[in-house]
This record gives C-alpha cells, structure tokens and sequence, in this order.
C-alpha cells in the first residue's frame, strides 16, 4: 500500500464523521432484541446438532462443518456483547450490562474488564506503549527494549500464535489489568467495579463448564465446547489483529498522536463471505466503529457506504485472503516518517 499524504482532506476526525448519516447512531430496540434471539438461537441449534451427530468415523466431515459454524456462532455472541459494551444495544445502561454479561460469560470474558479495557483501546489506537492491543508492543528502530518485549513482537505479531493465543493472553491482562495493563489507570470505584465483576464472571463461566461438561461427558463436551470456543476465539482475534495491522498503516507515539491518521488511517475493513459476516454481525466493517463506538452493529454498513461515497480514497477495504495474512506478520517494523510518527512496513 502506497503511504498517503501528509496533508490530507478532511483534516479531522471531526469532519470525516460528518459523512455519516445522524440514523446510524439511532438504537432500534426492536432490531437488537431480535439480533439476541438470532444469535443466541443459532448458538443453540449447532448445540443440538452437534449433540445428535455420532461421534463416528463417518460423521466426520458433518462433524467438522458444524464445529466451525458452532465456533463462528460464538463470535455472533460475543460481538453481541461487544455492543452492550459499548453501550449500542439498548438505551438503557442496566439492560447493555446485563445481555453483554450473559454474551461474554460463556467464553469466560468479563464483561466490565473487557470494557475498560477495550475502550481504552479505542482511546489510543495505534498509540505505542499504550493501545493494549497489538500496538502495545510495537518496536521503533533503534530503541532498546528486553529481549522477551522482542519475542512478543516477533511471534505475537508475526506468526499465527498471536491469533491462536490472542484471546487467551487479552483475557489474562483483563483479569490482572493493574499489574498487565499498567498504562489503564482506573479510579478506585472503577477498580473495585470490575474486579467484582470479573470474579462474578469467572463463577459464572467455571459453573456452566463445569456443569456442561458433567452433562455431556468428556467426547461430546470437546465436541460441542471447546472445539467450537477455540474457533470463536481465534477468529475474534484475528478480526482484531486484521483491523489494524496492514502495510502503510499509521501508529505513533503518545505525545505526537495524529488521531486522522491512527483511527482513520489506521483501521481497515476486511471482508467475508456475505454470511460469515452475518453471523458475526459484521465488526469486520470496522471503520465506522472507530469513529464511533455508539453505532450499533445493523448500521455499520450503512454508515461504511456513506463514508465509502465522500471519501472513497480514505475508506480502506480488502478482501481476506491467506497471502493479506502471511503480508500482514509481516509487518512488524516501525518506518518513521515524522517525529513520533509511524507506517508499518515488512521486517
């Protein structure tokens, strides 16, 4: 990707956003009441089949598919969630921590955590040091760093174990936030908050495990848990680490944040099969989501095509394939074009 221009139009964030239409930030209740009973419904039909499939040589190609689609429906709810986070589900806050508790809670996500933690994200994206994500261990040229920091870039970044481990390690550094996320500084009625939370959740999580894996007995509980979790996982790490990490794509340092470049810029929209993107309401269209968090999930396309029609240079789109992800762990280096100032390009 060639590197944009250093004076660009529109100039701001500000003005960007001004493309999208003022119905994009409406909640419909009546639209994501009927998105929870989708995504919950779907969640349970892959259960049952997977249930009534024998586990048997011959089933194993239907038992592959339907693991995957399982694992897949597991990202809708979590994305589900995601909005609650973000408080785009409902207008009212109780209902938002309610569903997103009972969204995250089965893959073992606090929901609090998660939120302070992913909103500190959308703070400083693309912020070295201080974006949580991949961002976090970002390396400019020259800077000494231990050799550990090193390995996390080389093989987080630049492998496919950052997707595989992804979710797992984000969900540790919630869990243990003020010694894993040390940049979040939360005051203490917040800190408490979600501590207490995240301990409800984790009771929460160990009691369906637990008791779903009494029920099923050891096969069928690989089967129908924690085959398809991993799937969801992974792919929920691979949405993240694809949203951010192209060649040509911004990241800078706190005191020098050009956040047109970082959150515009920066963020891409990787696309899917028309119903892979269904069923995880499609967060891979994800720029709009970075200009605003409060843009629930069924008007993230409408909001793409109208900023995609203004500014069709800027809004940056690509079709997933396995060579864009082999390009993108490749790009783990810092290019410096401006103090403080970041592309990523190939090491």
């Amino acid at each position: 990707m060639a590197s944009h221009s250093i004076s660009l139009k529109p100039k701001n964030i500000k003005q960007f956003k001004e493309a999208i239409p003022p119905e994009c930030y409406v909640i419909r209740p009546m639209v994501s009441w009927l998105t929870f009973v989708r995504t919950f419904f779907l969640v349970f039909l892959f259960q049952v089949l997977l249930w009534l499939t024998p586990l048997e040589a011959a089933f194993i190609p239907l038992l592959v598919v339907l693991v995957f689609l399982a694992g897949l429906s597991f990202v809708g709810i979590f994305v589900l969630g995601h909005d609650c986070g973000h408080y785009a589900f409902s207008e009212k806050k109780w209902v938002n921590d309610l569903i997103g508790t009972l969204c995250h809670f089965p893959i073992m996500n606090g929901l609090f955590a998660w939120r302070a933690a992913h909103d500190f994200h959308h703070r400083h994206t693309q912020v070295r040091k201080m974006d949580p994500d991949w961002p976090e261990l970002l390396i400019a040229e020259g800077e000494s760093v231990p050799w550990h920091q090193r390995l996390a870039v080389r093989w987080g970044v630049g492998t496919p174990a950052g997707i595989f481990l992804g979710f797992w390690v984000g969900m540790m550094k919630r869990v243990f936030f003020f010694i894993a996320i040390p940049q979040m500084r939360l005051n203490n009625g917040k800190i408490f908050s979600v501590i207490a939370h995240t301990i409800l959740s984790l009771m929460l999580s160990i009691g369906l495990i637990y008791f779903y894996y009494s029920l099923l007995g050891p096969d069928k509980f690989l089967v129908m848990y924690v085959a398809p979790a991993l799937i969801g996982t992974t792919f929920g790490a691979l949405l993240t680490f694809l949203h951010h990490t192209h060649k040509g794509s911004y990241v800078s340092d706190l005191n020098f944040v050009d956040q047109f470049r970082t959150q515009v810029l920066g963020t891409w929209n990787v696309r899917f099969p028309a119903w892979m993107e269904w069923m995880w309401l499609d967060i891979n269209i994800h720029l709009p989501h970075h200009l605003s968090t409060r843009i629930p999930w069924y008007h993230l396309k409408k909001a793409h095509k109208a900023l995609k029609t203004s500014h069709p240079s800027l809004v940056q789109d690509k079709m997933f394939s396995f060579s864009m992800l082999r390009e993108c762990w490749r790009v783990t280096k810092l290019d410096k074009i401006d103090e403080g100032l970041y592309q990523l390009k190939e090491r």
